[in-house]
């Protein structure tokens, strides 16, 4: 027998066997991540929140784009006020987010955001829809003429009375823990959040001022549900917190709460929402 012929075919089947056994390690490996990734997501077997429609329960996130400069938003800020008294009779969370682009005209906003103001650009595109103020942004689909009363207070009630008969088999838990300089807010779900967000909103309720110059100039505006911060957590865990700061506010937490809503980004839509006064 030639042993120069039979020393390749040894050869080779020995790397035939390596090549094998390399393969299998590397599905072990492969599925080890896997199943690490699925269980910070929740487990293999959670759904994903995206999927869970219709079963968050009947709420509605109402958010008002606004500004001290725009002579026809103050009736939209009575209306929001209006809005902020049904909680908790009804799970209706308003959140008034003051745009800057009105700040041109001689009134610098002081509670306006230029962040805010490029969340009403991203529902502008996804509704689709113009800039203008007063706008009222209805469960993150739907916009109106912010003073338009009857308007708002019909699609409120279609939009409740729609989800009420929805079975709530979901919900957003929240906890928080204050601190002299900032509030940490915890949050659970129990489906994983692969390409959601998660949008905490830290708002101040009872604000007055007067406004000196401008359009409004000369009058004493009020606001409820102002949102002083405001953090968003994409693909977060089922449960996580984040901290928001609190120094440089008020430091009586009895004015503030934080809204918290879970979002689809391309959509805009909003999936589930909860309410949490600070103590």
């Amino acid at each position: 027998m030639n042993q120069a012929a039979i020393f390749p075919k040894r050869f080779l089947s020995t790397a035939f066997n390596f090549s094998v056994f390399l393969l299998k390690l590397l599905a072990v490996v492969q599925f080890s991540i896997s199943s690490v990734n699925a269980e910070k997501r929740g487990g293999s077997d959670t759904q994903n929140c995206s999927e869970s429609k219709g079963s968050w329960g009947n709420f509605a996130v109402v958010e008002l784009f606004t500004s001290q400069g725009c002579s026809s938003c103050p009736k939209a800020d009575e209306i929001l006020a209006e809005l902020s008294k049904m909680y908790p009779k009804k799970k209706i969370y308003p959140l008034s987010f003051h745009v800057t682009y009105w700040d041109y005209i001689g009134w610098k906003d002081p509670y306006g955001n230029e962040e805010f103001s490029k969340r009403q650009e991203r529902y502008a595109k996804a509704i689709p829809t113009r800039l203008y103020t007063p706008q009222v942004v209805l469960n993150g689909s739907r916009d109106y003429v912010g003073s338009n009363r009857s308007a708002i207070f019909y699609s409120l009630d279609a939009s409740l009375q729609e989800r009420k008969e929805q079975e709530a088999k979901y919900l957003l838990n929240l906890k928080s823990k204050l601190s002299s300089d900032s509030v940490e807010v915890s949050y659970s779900l129990p489906c994983s959040l692969e390409n959601l967000e998660l949008q905490f909103a830290l708002v101040e309720k009872g604000i007055t001022n007067s406004v000196k110059r401008g359009e409004n100039a000369g009058k004493t505006l009020k606001h409820e549900n102002v949102v002083r911060r405001f953090q968003s957590l994409k693909e977060p865990f089922p449960q996580g917190s984040i901290s928001m700061d609190f120094s440089q506010l008020e430091k009586n937490a009895s004015h503030f709460a934080v809204i918290v809503y879970l979002q689809d980004p391309q959509t805009m839509k909003i999936l589930a929402a909860n309410y949490l006064a600070l103590k």
